[in-house]
């Protein structure tokens, strides 16, 4: 079974398959918050988590075992669990928002048939508005990620 020693010839696989349990991993930390009852609500967000014990226990008894594959998988091929950056996530996420909000602009929304002038008035201030505060999060977790903050137009440039 040397097939499983890190000798460089499934570098590239084992980036893939890190990754995507890493992104497994994370998903059932998002479902142990839920199986604990737990609800988000925001101004046009909210959840609504009607799982009942029954659905929690069977949720937490899943999340063990693909836990316990999880490990499995890790040990065998030496796979190595590298923090994830908090601010690096938000960062990223941001320029996400940023790339969405672009989108509602009035002349993109032109795709959906010409908005009217009234909405166009409106919701464009607006969303400069928010781009304005996206901006600002990005700056301040840009210093939080170790080094200097990248602008979105700087970013947009490259």
């Amino acid at each position: 079974m040397d097939w499983c020693r890190d000798d460089g010839k499934d570098a590239n696989h084992r980036r893939v398959i890190a990754g995507t349990l890493r992104a497994i991993d994370r998903a059932l930390c998002e479902f142990g918050v839920w199986a604990r009852g737990s609800e988000q609500h925001s101004v046009l967000y909210h959840e609504a988590n009607r799982l009942t014990d029954t659905h929690r226990r069977a949720i937490e008894a899943e999340t063990v075992a693909v836990r316990r594959l999880l490990k499995q998988i890790r040990d065998r091929l030496d796979l190595q669990c590298e923090p994830e950056d908090v601010a690096s996530g938000i960062w990223g996420q941001c320029f996400a928002l940023k790339e969405s909000l672009s989108h509602m602009e009035s002349r993109q929304l032109v795709a959906y048939g010409k908005p009217s002038a009234e909405l166009a008035g409106y919701i464009d201030p607006l969303i400069a508005q928010l781009e304005s505060h996206v901006d600002s999060i990005i700056r301040v977790v840009g210093t939080a990620r170790g080094g200097h903050s990248v602008s979105p137009k700087q970013r947009r440039s490259d």
